[in-house]
């Protein structure tokens, strides 16, 4: 049972990665590490998120929402860059296909009233 078992998941796993929205992903992916824009675009995002965490500990009510607005900006930037969006795109269908996966194979046991450790 437990060799038919991971012969199982061998195929789907294979089945995954070799699925269009999965290379699609893996093709966004590659792009948006490989763009040095996004790079720029993403450590500027990161710095503001740092000083906006400082902001909301140790300025005042006009030092925060400096703070807030410059973090804002940087993370829009960020998630509206085509690339981003390419792949934010792409990683929502894997996530729908991942999802759906999950919930056929463990519903039936998500769904299962708990007996104290008894199972049928």
């Amino acid at each position: 049972m437990l060799e038919i078992t991971r012969a199982s998941l061998a195929l789907l796993r294979e089945i995954i990665e070799n699925d269009p929205r999965s290379r699609l992903l893996d093709e966004k992916e590659a792009l948006l590490s490989g763009s040095e824009e996004v790079e720029i675009l993403s450590r500027n995002a990161k710095e503001k998120a740092e000083e906006y965490a400082v902001a909301m500990k140790v300025e005042d009510e006009k030092g925060k929402a400096r703070a807030t607005k410059a973090f804002h900006e940087a993370k829009k930037a960020l998630d509206e860059h085509p690339l981003t969006r390419d792949y934010q795109a792409a990683y929502s269908e894997v996530r729908r296909l991942l999802t759906e996966i999950e919930s056929i194979l463990f519903a039936p046991y998500r769904d299962h009233v708990r007996c104290g450790g008894h199972h049928d």
